[in-house]
């Protein structure tokens, strides 16, 4: 009984940090926008891809613009997680050597928005 009281809470906190991974939200004009990290991730720890997510969310819910929207996702995560991070926005190819890096994509938003954007922090 201990064991599986173990391995429960085990997957319930699992569940928690996984959750702030994918989040959806409401824009003012009701417009229901997805921010998720993709599995092109490499980070010392999870908690990093939930802040980039996490920064993300709130640099779309400030700015319509996108080159607005990458300064301030940049300076949010930047204020977390300093270093000499870069931000690349709506790329199809990007090459680059960084040791540290998170990808995420924005959908939703409706036709006159673009879907599926690729952000992608790097250092």
């Amino acid at each position: 009984m201990r064991q599986q009281i173990v391995i429960f809470t085990v997957f319930l906190i699992i569940g928690s940090v996984f959750a702030g991974v994918i989040q959806e939200f409401k824009l003012k004009d009701d417009t229901i926008i997805t921010v998720q990290a993709t599995n092109n991730t490499k980070v010392p720890s999870i908690v990093w891809t939930v802040d980039a997510v996490e920064c993300l969310k709130e640099a779309i819910t400030v700015y319509a613009d996108e080159p607005l929207r990458a300064s301030a996702y940049l300076e949010l995560f930047q204020a977390k997680h300093p270093g000499n991070w870069s931000v690349a926005v709506g790329y199809t190819t990007l090459i680059s050597d960084s040791d540290l890096y998170v990808e995420t994509t924005v959908s939703g938003g409706g036709k006159k928005d673009k879907t599926g954007v690729l952000y992608r922090i790097f250092n």
